[in-house]
């Protein structure tokens, strides 16, 4: 069996199939899941900073301004952008029986994905943001009768300054504080 040629080869190409995989497949795949696992970690923790950031501005008229602007996306991609890429896939596709091409199914899959993508992203902020000014708001006028003038402005401030969970954890923590010293059941967080 061994002193088979084609067993021998075998056996060989085995050998420098392992090798190759060992010296440059495995530390190519090494890195790149490192380097996936980097991005996961940038693009969750800009995320989840841009919540707290987008909380920290207070209440503000952007909701209307931001559902006007993709109320405009919309129309113009539905009824501009949409309409004109699809008559120049559909002039590049010269077959017979009027199928829809690979190409344009593409671009119309692609195109649901970005705009759900897109709205869900926009409302989430959005969302999260109302959540958490409306219990910081609320839990502030519930407490302040309790506290002084000037721990109540430097709270503000801190709302105002914060930029992470960890400055929203904190502000929280000292409300909840104040509250369990005068015996006041503060109303429950919206966003936790």
């Amino acid at each position: 069996m061994l002193n088979d040629p084609t067993v021998k080869k075998s056996i060989y190409a085995s050998i420098i199939a392992s090798i190759v995989v060992i010296i440059f497949i495995q530390p190519i795949l090494n890195y790149a899941a490192m380097f996936f696992v980097w991005i996961g970690d940038m693009l969750y923790v800009g995320f989840s900073n841009q919540l707290y950031q987008e909380a920290a501005l207070g209440l503000r008229e952007k909701y209307s301004f931001s559902l006007f602007i993709m109320f405009i996306g919309f129309i113009l991609l539905f009824f501009i952008v949409a309409p004109l890429i699809t008559l120049i896939l559909q002039n590049r596709d010269n077959t017979s029986n009027h199928e829809p091409s690979k190409l344009f199914i593409a671009f119309r899959l692609l195109n649901k994905v970005f705009l759900l993508t897109s709205a869900i992203f926009v409302l989430s902020l959005n969302f999260a943001g109302l959540q958490m000014n409306t219990s910081f708001n609320q839990r502030m006028r519930a407490i302040k009768p309790y506290i002084t003038q000037n721990q109540y402005d430097k709270y503000q401030s801190k709302w105002a300054l914060m930029s992470n969970r960890n400055d929203y954890d904190q502000i929280n923590y000292f409300l909840e504080n104040e509250s369990n010293k005068f015996n006041i059941k503060l109303p429950k967080l919206l966003w936790d």
